[in-house]
């Protein structure tokens, strides 16, 4: 338990639905130490009802899926029945042209979607979406007030080329950006 330590990435736990402060209580209560914490973000989106902006909410993602292969692992909540699916390759679903619901009566209900894509973190929306900017304040909070000893921090951005000129900054810029905003999270509790 000294040397296998558990590497908490923000984005994957926000995409499984773990409660953070639970997830930490858990850990301790089976003295599991975190080596790591990833700051991470991801995709938070719900599908469009109409079928035109639906249709332009699966032509996005595909797009945003062709030029990278790190858009996988997609968790869909069903809102209107509490119901939830993980989908672990959405780029194969997407380029069937549909996602079938049918089967788990998903159809016609209103779908929300964590959707694994690392946006800069300082990023509160991304084209039209938003992203889980906000669990990164929960587990800054966690981190400043708990006695759980995390001995490294990593802000984990790896999506620079594939963001649109107009929505980033310069890879320097970017950095001390996320660098920051993890500082300013930090201070401000």
């Amino acid at each position: 338990k000294k040397y296998l330590q558990i590497c908490y990435d923000v984005c994957h736990f926000t995409l499984f639905s773990l409660n953070p402060y639970k997830t930490f209580q858990l850990f301790k209560k089976n003295f599991i130490n975190i080596g790591k914490i990833q700051f991470s973000s991801s995709l938070k989106t719900k599908e469009p009802r109409s079928f035109y902006l639906k249709k332009k909410f699966y032509t996005d993602i595909k797009n945003i899926n062709l030029k990278t292969q790190f858009l996988h692992q997609t968790k869909i909540f069903n809102e209107t029945i509490k119901k939830q699916i993980l989908l672990n390759d959405l780029k194969s679903i997407l380029l069937k042209g549909n996602i079938d619901f049918k089967k788990n009566n998903y159809n016609n209900n209103i779908l929300h979607y964590i959707i694994h894509y690392h946006i800069p973190i300082y990023k509160k929306t991304y084209k039209n979406y938003q992203t889980t900017k906000k669990q990164l304040k929960i587990i800054t909070n966690i981190i400043k007030y708990s006695n759980y000893i995390i001995p490294s921090l990593e802000i984990e951005t790896y999506m620079w080329n594939t963001i649109k000129k107009s929505q980033k900054l310069n890879v320097i810029n970017s950095l001390i950006t996320e660098y920051n905003t993890i500082i300013n999270l930090m201070n401000s509790l």
